[in-house]
């Protein structure tokens, strides 16, 4: 397939689509967006019907803006797609900055689409969210993650302000890796705003495994892993043991954001964590015998994410003439319809309140 550069007025951007066409290697979304989007860092999607199209080829596709800083790293991803994507980066130009890989190759789109970018300057970016072709619809959800171990969105007044516990350093030779993330002992967890008919707020979880550049992973080989940070929990300090024994890392573990194991436990593979710098100690076992032990800090940053949230249409069944469905008779039972706002998963922990109140001020 031959793509097709494009250029966007001001004034609709599905209409001025059609007002350029020249020939590309590659699908270039350069163009002057609208600025009045919604600022997002996270975002479950449909490229649906009705969505905008670019005119070259029909296919569908959704804009996001969010807020970046100049010299921040970022990684933007889709996920839980059903269809091939494309995903673009523009700056605050309409001048698009990065792509994901060209769809004129052997093997076009890409089921997972990623992007790590350093934005070279401060201001409004926006990405685009693309099919193949006008064939390609689907649901995704897309991400926006900070990559820099040192970099704290919206954080100046909140988590930065945090003391420095423990005496280990920020390593990058053992500790905490993310799920798709090369840098280690640099996570971001998300901290949810819900507007719209339900708001609210919630907490995200994050999935990491543990490196170490001493040992490499063996037969038989588990780790076990203590959060030993000021200020959580110690009767007992959080912990989790994971399987060391393939590949070059450990098995994956749940991070949440919690002072206390129990409210943030679910099974045996989630670890409690606190807002910023958090110390552990960890042992690298061969049954009982102690491969490597030693500690490392990790920094865990909360990413402020709004989120629409609206009340759902459900089904419920009532007695015509009163009292519970179970004592009622067949004939008298019915069926209505009401609106109910969704359950928060992981409401934010009471200890963090006010501190992550301060991330959407």
């Amino acid at each position: 397939m031959i793509s097709i550069s494009r250029s966007i007025s001001l004034i609709t951007l599905s209409a001025a689509l059609s007002l350029l066409a020249q020939p590309s290697s590659a699908k270039d979304f350069s163009t002057t967006v609208p600025q009045d989007a919604p600022v997002l860092l996270q975002q479950q999607g449909i490229l649906e019907p009705g969505d905008q199209t670019f005119a070259e080829d029909s296919s569908l596709f959704d804009t996001y803006n969010f807020t970046g800083q100049e010299g921040q790293t970022i990684r933007l991803s889709l996920t839980d797609l059903t269809f091939d994507a494309f995903l673009a980066l523009l700056d605050a130009s309409g001048t698009q900055i990065a792509a994901s890989a060209d769809l004129d190759t052997p093997d076009p789109g890409d089921r997972n689409p990623e992007l790590e970018v350093v934005l070279p300057t401060s201001g409004t970016y926006t990405i685009i969210v693309n099919g193949r072709d006008r064939l390609a619809r689907g649901a995704y959800e897309l991400t926006v993650r900070g990559v820099d171990a040192g970099y704290a969105p919206a954080l100046s007044s909140a988590v930065d302000r945090l003391p420095e516990f423990g005496s280990a350093s920020l390593s990058q030779d053992v500790g905490w890796q993310a799920v798709g993330n090369p840098t280690l002992n640099a996570l971001s967890l998300p901290v949810y705003r819900y507007v719209g008919d339900c708001p609210g707020g919630g907490v995200g979880r994050i999935t990491a495994v543990f490196r170490s550049a001493t040992t490499v992973p063996a037969d038989k080989l588990e780790v076990e892993i203590r959060n030993v940070t000021a200020g959580i929990d110690d009767d007992p300090y959080p912990n989790i043991e994971r399987n060391y024994d393939e590949g070059s890392a450990s098995d994956r573990a749940d991070m949440g954001f919690s002072a206390d194991q129990i409210r943030v436990f679910i099974g045996r593979r989630t670890m409690a964590v606190m807002p910023g710098l958090n110390q552990f100690e960890y042992e690298i076992k061969d049954g009982d015998r102690v491969v490597e032990q030693g500690e490392f800090a990790t920094r865990i940053v909360p990413m402020p994410i709004v989120r629409e949230r609206s009340s759902q249409q459900h089904t419920e069944q009532y007695c015509r003439t009163g009292g519970s469905v179970s004592n009622c008779d067949r004939n008298e039972i019915r069926t209505r319809y009401i609106w109910q706002c969704p359950t928060t998963e992981y409401p934010i922990p009471r200890e963090f309140e006010s501190l992550f109140s301060e991330l959407f001020d």
